[in-house]
């Protein structure tokens, strides 16, 4: 029986972030009124892939000179995971790049995001990809965990985000796509908001989850 993650989607969809805030927290990150928003998130450990956001970053800025920013939640900016990473953006000259740490309360910076770029090495089917797709934002991710079966059960347009493990090129090229077309990303967070919403709410797939363990049980308790 497998079961994927599930979380109180509803309550994140229908959180309201008031405008205000979100451009305070833009001009917080100085960030140009013109420019889109793509947003990682997650420990900057190997696994999440915060180098990787890094690369994606670099190579967005050598397809397109279009003002993009590139922000990431989340992390203990220390260490020397930290300083791999800043020296990435340093030698790549990625100022348009930045690590903003733990945040209390990170869905007002989440608010922020055009685009939510999953970048990790490895992720079997990380909540933040709901939560994003949950407010209707478009999410691009490698070929690799449990994310690409999300997109693809979502609909044509969401799947459009999942490039091949490590081709950044081919990333970038989805980043660009859904911020160029305001249909193509209006059309895949639509499709990834209502699958989120159907499949992965806890008023959904907890009862589900609850009633194939007690049938479970109850197949145990008939063996002798």
């Amino acid at each position: 029986m497998l079961h994927y993650e599930y979380i109180d989607a509803h309550k994140v969809a229908d959180r309201e972030i008031p405008q205000r805030v979100i451009e305070q927290n833009r001009r917080e990150l100085g960030i140009p009124a013109d420019a889109a928003v793509v947003l990682g998130a997650g420990t900057i450990d190997w696994r999440k892939g915060a180098d990787l956001f890094v690369q994606l970053a670099a190579e967005v800025r050598r397809q397109t000179r279009e003002p993009i920013r590139f922000i990431w939640v989340g992390g203990d900016l220390v260490g020397t995971e930290w300083e791999r990473i800043r020296s990435d953006i340093e030698r790549t000259g990625s100022d348009h790049v930045r690590f903003i740490g733990v945040k209390p309360d990170p869905v007002p910076w989440f608010a922020m995001a055009d685009v939510f770029a999953l970048t990790s090495h490895e992720d079997p089917f990380p909540l933040v990809c709901l939560e994003h797709a949950a407010r209707g934002v478009p999410v691009v991710t490698y070929r690799n965990g449990g994310m690409p079966e999300l997109l693809e059960a979502a609909g044509p347009d969401a799947a459009l985000g999942v490039a091949d493990h490590m081709d950044v090129g081919a990333l970038a090229r989805r980043v660009l796509a859904l911020i160029d077309s305001e249909v193509l990303h209006r059309r895949a967070g639509e499709q990834l908001k209502r699958r989120v919403l159907e499949h992965h709410d806890v008023t959904v797939a907890a009862p589900r989850l609850l009633a194939d363990l007690e049938k479970l049980v109850t197949e145990y308790a008939r063996i002798p």
